[in-house]
């Protein structure tokens, strides 16, 4: 008699290889067999699902039960029934708690899944045949989803301010505080924001504006929950109390970029080089999933601990923004505006790329190349950019390419995006599936001694950016109490 579930799925294996002569019977056999581990299968059948750094697509059977786990394996699971042992998924996520959007770009008929257990983690899978059958995948998972949403299990991934222990203020202002604070459960430090119901806007700069929170605000938040990339601020939970909506942010305490080009004065071109390749592949990331920064500057670039970036203030973020699609409404930096915007013409995800010229001017060079904001308009229409001498011809090249007046003309406008700027000669030294890993080591440490080291945020400018924002704001994205 078998004693354990691999007991129980060794001895149905080997009946299945002998009562299946045909893939039906097989598939009955292999959905017996599955449920003696996760009980019964809701649905089932092939997808594609993409790497998550490697943006590979792989072929996967999949197996989602009514208990909520999703497996996948790379081989149809009853074609192997006769193995002596039991096979683990390669793939095995739980969809409770999930949310789900269709995709059509990069590949059609695709959807998403954003799996928030513990922390968002998107996966995105895509199917061979045509959108009915992406319904029946998307339909199924939402019933079982709904359906766990009330069970037991579900109850332990919910969250409140008691989960935590607060460890010091990180700032504070008239409509909310951010505060340092560790998980009781696993020791984990976070950033929490906590603002009032009634201020949760939508715009403004940002409670990570030039403070390096880490922190976005209000409309961008939904933005961190659509993207997981190891390059960008994580939201890993919101939550909301009678008073107040909840943002559970990662600690990001190594300072942002511009605090540290102010002690510097410039960085050498490899420093910037690695900074700027991690901006690309951070704006790459959110340009595939259809958004635009529209604030990306020095301020909002911080590290980490051990020296790697992490883009931070999603508060002016656009999101369902495609190649070919164009916005009319204006945020960001006055240095850091793109022609188009400041000529209040329709725009697209190519203003990124001039804010990521802009950045690495700013760093190679020490200065902004359009400093004089009562003129930068104008200097942007009839001065060109000059560079001191020391500064490579491979640089200028990128740099004039991503600064380029004519937004069909700069480089990252294509359709390929973030692989044009890429693959410029600046960055021949890249190895970019090693940087998406974390393996090419940080040029810089910052000098933090610990995790809960937060003497490089800047306490006054953090404090300012919590100050109530405009009346129309407020009164656009006021939450119901």
């Amino acid at each position: 008699m078998p004693t354990s579930c691999e007991d129980v799925i060794g001895q149905n294996s080997s009946t299945s290889a002998a009562q299946c002569p045909n893939r039906r019977s097989r598939s009955r056999a292999l959905s017996v067999e599955c449920a003696m581990v996760f009980g019964r299968v809701a649905h089932q059948g092939w997808l594609h699902k993409r790497g998550e750094h490697i943006r590979t697509w792989r072929a996967r059977y999949f197996l989602l039960y009514e208990c909520g786990e999703l497996v996948g394996y790379r081989t149809w699971p009853a074609d192997v029934a006769g193995e002596s042992e039991p096979r683990a998924p390669d793939n095995r996520y739980s969809v409770r708690g999930c949310r789900l959007r269709t995709s059509d770009r990069p590949r059609p008929h695709a959807f998403v899944l954003c799996l928030r257990a513990y922390e968002p983690v998107e996966r995105h899978f895509s199917l061979d045949s045509d959108d009915q059958s992406r319904s029946h995948w998307m339909t199924a998972i939402s019933e079982v989803a709904e359906r766990l949403l009330g069970s037991p299990a579900r109850e332990s991934y919910l969250m409140s301010l008691d989960n935590y222990e607060f460890v010091r203020m990180l700032g504070r202002g008239a409509f909310g505080k951010v505060m340092l604070s560790r998980e009781r459960s696993s020791g984990k430090l976070y950033v929490i924001q906590v603002v009032k119901r009634r201020a949760s806007w939508g715009g403004g700069s940002g409670c990570g504006s030039g403070g390096g929170s880490g922190v976005g605000c209000g409309g961008g938040h939904h933005v961190l929950e659509m993207s997981s990339h190891p390059f960008l601020t994580a939201l890993r939970h919101s939550f909301q109390t009678a008073r107040h909506v909840c943002y559970l942010m990662e600690f990001a305490n190594g300072g942002d970029l511009q605090l540290h080009l102010a002690e510097a004065g410039s960085f050498p071109e490899p420093r910037a080089r690695f900074y700027a390749a991690e901006m690309t592949a951070a704006l790459g990331h959110l340009h595939d999933e259809g958004i635009v920064h529209r604030d990306l500057r020095l301020e909002n670039v911080l590290l980490d601990r051990h020296g790697h970036i992490k883009i931070t203030n999603f508060g002016f973020s656009k999101a369902d923004m495609r190649y070919g699609d164009t916005t009319g409404t204006h945020y960001g930096a006055l240095e850091y505006l793109a022609p188009e915007q400041h000529a209040g013409l329709p725009y697209g995800p190519a203003v990124d790329w001039w804010a990521l010229g802009v950045a690495l001017y700013h760093m190679v060079c020490g200065r902004l190349p359009f400093a004089a904001v009562d003129t930068v308009p104008r200097r942007l229409l009839y001065d060109q950019v000059r560079f001191p001498s020391t500064v490579s011809v491979e640089c200028r090249a990128l740099v004039a390419g991503l600064l380029a007046l004519r937004p069909a003309e700069r480089l990252g406008a294509s359709p390929d995006d973030a692989l044009d700027v890429m693959h410029h000669a600046f960055f021949a030294s890249i190895e970019w599936n090693d940087l998406l890993a974390k393996k090419v080591p940080p040029p810089f440490r910052p000098p933090v001694d610990a995790d809960t080291d937060a003497r490089l945020f800047q306490l006054s400018r953090l404090s300012r950016s919590l100050q109530p924002p405009p009346d129309a704001l407020c009164s656009q994205t006021e939450l119901s109490e």
